[in-house]
């Protein structure tokens, strides 16, 4: 999909989960971690508000973490949460990457978060 855009002519940024997060890489396994992690701290803040969505709340909540010293914080395995839930988490997912690509930085607290 991103290279069908790319030659009707929209620019397009590839969103790859699996990459090193962008900040306190020790501290989170990858960038998919570390944007849920984002998520996380706008929403606590008040920072976001998201549509009344009934599925989108679903994903949310069954997204969980693990944290050890030699990964970091690791999110549930995105093949666990489709069992859970019977379906892809396409809506979290496309949540967490829009913020990734259209914020700039966003302040909580006097912390400033980069997307």
């Amino acid at each position: 999909m991103i290279d069908l855009l790319r030659e009707m002519g929209y620019d397009v940024e590839a969103f790859h989960g699996s990459r090193s997060a962008p900040a306190e890489p020790d501290r989170f396994q990858n960038l998919r971690a570390w944007s849920y992690w984002q998520l996380r701290l706008l929403l606590d803040a008040g920072g976001i508000a998201l549509a009344p969505d009934p599925r989108l709340r679903e994903e949310l909540l069954a997204i969980r973490y693990t944290f050890n010293k030699e990964e970091g914080i690791r999110l549930v395995a995105k093949t666990e949460l489709r069992r859970a839930l019977g379906r892809s988490t396409d809506r979290a997912d496309a949540v967490v990457m829009a913020l990734a690509a259209g914020a700039e930085a966003a302040t909580i607290g006097g912390t400033v978060l980069d997307f």
